[in-house]
């Protein structure tokens, strides 16, 4: 769903965005009441509900890893010179999850000690809650989690908190999105047909 008008004040575009809901991973993602100034720097707030852990973590292509659970949050945007920035972005689980992570590096001499224990605990992990901040610049998406569970396997199941900081390809991934899914060429036909020029406004719902 989308409802937005355009229009040139004086040479000046700008956009009014009231509501754009897109399904995403099982979930959705959502801006409201945005007012865009194109010739100033944008900055737009997307939120984003119930999003499918399990499919997000899919476009990473990570073998041995499982998980299970949804995840709600906020993530602010700002484009300016060319470049997008995401600062103080967070998501948080919604309900418990799973986190099943087999890896042959957990057989490795080299490792140091702590790393070895949160590869094996990670090996059957059950998280209660599951927090991220995230950060985006540059092509990197950071994402810094923390997550507090129990593996029954490991210190006789007792509450474990981990503090993981994982990079991921977000850039990379979108491309793959958008080439499997067509949206380019529909998003064109899309416009093409619903906008109408009417006084320098243009709406497209």
């Amino acid at each position: 769903a989308f409802n937005s008008v355009i229009y040139d004040r004086h040479s000046d575009w700008q956009q009014k965005l009231p509501s754009m809901t897109a399904k995403l991973f099982s979930g959705s993602v959502e801006i409201r009441d945005e007012d865009i100034n194109f010739n100033e720097e944008i900055q737009i707030n997307v939120l984003l509900e119930q999003v499918d852990l399990s499919e997000l973590i899919a476009t990473q292509q990570v073998e041995g890893l499982k998980t299970t659970g949804k995840m709600s949050g906020s993530i602010p945007i700002r484009y300016a010179n060319g470049q997008v920035q995401v600062l103080d972005g967070e998501m948080r689980s919604v309900e418990k999850g799973k986190i099943r992570y087999s890896t042959a590096l957990s057989e490795s001499g080299d490792l140091n000690e702590q790393l070895k224990l949160t590869l094996d605990v990670l090996e059957n992990f059950d998280y209660s809650s599951l927090n991220s901040k995230i950060v985006y610049d540059a092509d990197t998406l950071l994402l810094k989690s923390s997550i507090v569970g129990k593996n029954p396997d490991i210190k006789n199941g007792q509450t474990i908190n981990l503090n993981l900081n994982t990079e991921v390809g977000l850039k990379g991934a979108i491309e793959v999105m958008r080439i499997q899914s067509g949206i380019d060429s529909r998003i064109e036909k899309f416009v093409a047909s619903k906008t109408t020029p009417n006084t320098k406004q243009y709406f497209c719902q």
